[in-house]
C-alpha cells in the first residue's frame, strides 16, 4: 500500500513538472505577422512524420506529408519530396500548384530519391536540380520539365583519397547557368552546367558553413557558420551570418550574436533572412524558425515547437527546419 502511494506521488510530481516545462516553452510571439510572402518549411510537429507547413501572416497551416520544399520564382509552384509510405521503395519528387491546388509526381525512373534529395527550381521554372546517391556518392542531376529528360551534372566517383561524398545544399545562380552546392565537410562549390567545370568558392577548412542562399542579382551569397577558422568566432563556436560578394570576394559579417543558425534563406525582396535553430534548453522544445531583418538588424522568432501527446512525455521532439521563402502567388495575380 505504501509502495503504491509512493508511485502515485512520483507520477503526480512528474506530471506537475511536465506542466511547468510545457508552459515555459510557450511564447506569445507573433513575429510571423511581419512576413512578406510565404515561408514553407519541413516539420514533424511531434508526430515523427515528415510534413510540410506554410507560415503566413495568418499563422501556420499544415499542407501535406513531404520534405525539402523549394519555391518557384513566382511563388506559384512548390517542389518537394513526397514520402513513399511503402517500405524499401524510393520517395518521389513532386510539384504542388498553389493556383490549382494540385500535386504532381515526377517520373525519375529507378533513380534513388529520398527526403534528402534537395529538389530546387531553376530561375525560369523549367528545370529542377536535385541530388541522387549511388555507392555512397551524391551527384547532381537536372530534370527538364518540358522534355521530361534527366541530365547528370556532376560526375563524382570513388578515388584513392575519396571513398564517399555528401552534397547537403543546392542553389541555382539567378541566370541559370551555374549550380552552387555544398559538400559536407569539404566546401562550397559552383559548377557551370554547360561545361561541367567546377570552382571552389569557400573551403570548409577556412569557412565551415552550415547553409547558404543567393541574392536575385547574383552578386551576394549569404551563408551561416562559425566564421573564418583562424578567427575567434570559430574558436569559440559562435555562429553568425555572413555575406560574400561574388564580384570582389569580400566577406562581411552581418550578425554578431553568436547564436546557432541553420539553412539560411533570403526573402524574395532580399531584406530579410530566415533560418532554423535549436535555442531552447527545455526538453520539450526542438528547432524553431527565426527571421533576421537586414534593415532593423533585429532577430524575430517565427515558430514555436514542443513535444505533443500526454504532457509531451511519450512523443518525439518537434523540429521546424529547411525553410524556403517565396512570393505569395495569390497576391501577385
Amino acid at each position: 500500500m505504501k509502495l503504491s502511494k509512493i508511485v502515485l506521488m512520483a507520477l503526480i510530481t512528474i506530471i506537475f513538472l511536465g506542466l511547468i516545462l510545457y508552459f515555459l516553452s510557450i511564447s506569445e510571439d507573433n513575429s510571423f505577422k511581419k512576413l512578406n510572402g510565404r515561408i514553407v518549411f519541413q516539420s514533424d510537429r511531434g508526430n515523427e512524420k515528415c510534413e510540410i507547413y506554410s507560415l503566413e501572416k495568418e499563422g501556420i497551416k499544415y499542407m501535406f506529408e513531404g520534405a525539402s520544399p523549394d519555391f518557384s520564382s513566382d511563388g506559384r509552384f512548390l517542389v518537394y519530396i513526397s514520402i513513399n509510405q511503402r517500405k524499401n521503395e524510393n520517395d518521389n519528387i513532386a510539384i504542388y500548384d498553389f493556383k490549382n491546388n494540385k500535386k504532381e509526381l515526377l517520373d525519375t525512373g529507378k533513380m534513388y530519391i529520398s527526403r534528402f534529395s534537395i529538389p530546387v527550381f531553376s530561375p525560369n521554372q523549367k528545370k529542377i536540380a536535385f541530388k541522387s546517391s549511388k555507392n555512397n556518392f551524391d551527384n547532381i542531376f537536372i530534370y527538364d520539365l518540358e522534355s521530361f529528360s534527366i541530365t547528370q551534372v556532376t560526375q563524382f566517383t570513388e578515388t584513392e583519397k575519396r571513398k564517399g561524398l555528401t552534397i547537403d545544399d543546392i542553389e541555382w545562380s539567378p541566370d541559370g547557368s551555374y549550380i552552387y552546392f555544398k559538400v559536407f565537410k569539404t566546401g562550397l562549390f559552383k559548377i557551370k552546367i554547360e561545361t561541367q567545370e567546377i570552382d571552389l568558392i569557400l573551403s570548409y577548412k577556412e569557412w565551415p558553413i552550415s547553409g547558404f542562399d543567393l541574392s536575385q542579382d547574383d552578386n551576394l551569397l549569404v551563408f551561416s557558420g562559425y566564421g573564418n577558422a583562424i578567427e575567434e568566432n570559430y574558436k569559440q563556436k559562435k555562429d553568425n551570418i555572413y555575406a560574400l560578394s561574388l564580384e570582389s570576394g569580400e566577406i562581411k559579417q552581418i550578425t554578431k550574436d553568436g547564436k546557432t543558425k541553420e539553412a539560411t534563406v533570403l526573402s524574395p525582396d532580399g531584406t530579410k533572412i530566415c533560418y532554423y535553430a535549436f535555442r531552447n534548453k527545455s526538453p520539450f522544445v526542438g528547432s524553431e524558425l527565426y527571421m533576421y531583418d537586414l534593415e532593423t538588424k533585429k532577430e524575430y522568432k517565427l515558430t514555436e515547437t514542443k513535444r505533443s501527446g500526454l504532457l509531451g512525455l511519450f512523443n518525439g521532439m518537434s523540429t521546424d527546419k529547411y525553410p524556403t521563402w517565396g512570393k505569395k502567388y495569390e497576391e501577385n495575380i
